[in-house]
């Protein structure tokens, strides 16, 4: 009879603990990514990029690699970044940020929001890179870019060492132009622009795939978790 108590007291602390979790849970302000960031205990991450490409069809850059980091201070915020090498427009010629000191980089900075939006009727994990105006020029032509990128932020749900950011566009637009603002009660419209010389400002966007790694909280390596709405 001890031993049929013993076992019921252990079942209901099972059940309060899961209940707990569940509660701890549906508090968290989600879609955000785990362990959670604050300003005291940010996490760290390195990027990495392959082939990227941006423009709006008339201004075509190319850059083959890029290496940067990223810095989580929140649930669903923190400042990254990435500085574009060997970047080249149509014409092969170097495009050169005002701030870089080498031709043919571009360093981009700027600060990331975790959001959801729809991939048809689902909800899906957004990082957008909402960015400083970056001033670079190709040969005499001077560029600025603003605005924002979003991608689609992967695996979800899947305890990891490694995340995907991938930037992807039909036409002349990124897939991703609309996600849910902070309070999940809203659409809210996130578009790359680029303005060349005198010209009027044009949408612009960016394709390629990040990789973010080395996940860091409080100098010990961390997995993390995406967590959707």
């Amino acid at each position: 009879m001890k031993q049929i108590k013993l076992l019921g007291l252990a079942f209901m602390a099972i059940v309060a603990f899961t209940s707990i979790a569940a509660a701890a849970a549906s508090a968290a302000t989600i879609p955000s990514v785990l362990p959670t960031a604050t300003a005291e205990k940010p996490v760290t991450a390195t990027t990495s990029n392959g082939t990227s490409t941006f423009g709006n069809g008339i201004l075509t850059l190319t850059s083959p690699k890029a290496t940067g980091s990223q810095t989580g201070n929140s649930a669903k915020l923190g400042s990254f970044t990435t500085t574009f090498k060997e970047v080249t427009d149509i014409l092969s010629e170097n495009c050169t940020g005002l701030s870089n000191g080498t031709a043919g980089e571009i360093t981009v900075n700027g600060t990331f929001h975790i959001r959801d939006y729809k991939s048809g009727t689902e909800l899906k994990t957004a990082s957008i890179q909402l960015i400083a105006p970056v001033h670079f020029s190709c040969g005499t032509v001077s560029v600025v870019v603003s605005g924002c990128v979003a991608g689609a932020l992967t695996p979800e749900n899947t305890l990891t060492k490694t995340l995907s950011l991938t930037l992807a566009k039909t036409g002349s637009d990124n897939n991703i132009i609309t996600v849910l603002n902070e309070e999940n009660t809203a659409n809210e419209l996130c578009q790359l622009l680029a303005k060349e010389g005198t010209n009027a400002t044009k949408l612009s966007a960016q394709t390629g795939t990040t990789t973010i790694t080395g996940f860091k909280q409080s100098g010990a390596a961390v997995e993390v978790l995406v967590m959707p709405l």
